[in-house]
């Protein structure tokens, strides 16, 4: 998508210059916000899943190198809550009205997941290391997408081993010249 620069127009009072500025800030975040709903639909959102507090707030949350690959919304253990698969990472949010409560679980944690079907919805249970992360009443096809991520994700990484591997610490201290 190539998007159009709307220019902001400023006129100086002291001199009755015009000064033409263009908002590449706000531009750059339409454009990611842009692609994290083209990737939500991709990953089989409804459009009831489009109007949750949650999805407003994934934009600000997701980075810019990172990708949906699977999305699950349903009751949690708090209320309503969302589970984002991501290619780096898992995020279990939970948004209200004045309150965002975040969980990040790296894929080195997860263990398993479980799910189990009742009539139209399916219940989904991510086992990992730190707990359970729970979803009851959560769509049929977008749990079906959400278990087949991860399964496929553990199957083709494995367990990471060692604290060098998970991170990439290595790595990212011979990148630095210290």
């Amino acid at each position: 998508m190539i998007a159009s620069t709307k220019p902001i127009i400023r006129k100086n009072k002291s001199s009755n210059l015009i000064k033409v500025e263009h908002d590449l800030k706000n531009e750059q975040y339409e454009i990611h916000r842009y692609r994290v709903i083209q990737e939500l639909k991709a990953a089989g959102m409804s459009r009831y899943g489009f109007i949750k507090l949650e999805t407003r707030e994934l934009p600000k949350i997701i980075h810019p190198r990172e990708h949906i690959k699977a999305v699950v919304y349903g009751r949690g253990e708090k209320g309503l809550s969302m589970m984002i698969a991501t290619d780096c990472r898992i995020i279990y949010l939970d948004k209200k009205f004045f309150s965002v409560s975040m969980d990040e679980i790296t894929y080195d944690v997860v263990s398993g997941i479980s799910y189990s079907q009742a009539g139209y919805f399916m219940g989904i249970t991510l086992h990992t290391r730190i707990g359970d992360f729970s979803l009851k009443f959560v769509s049929k096809a977008a749990a079906h997408i959400f278990v087949e991520y991860i399964e496929s994700h553990r199957l083709e990484h494995g367990p990471i081993t060692g604290i060098e591997d998970a991170y990439g610490y290595e790595n990212y201290v011979r990148q630095m010249d210290y």
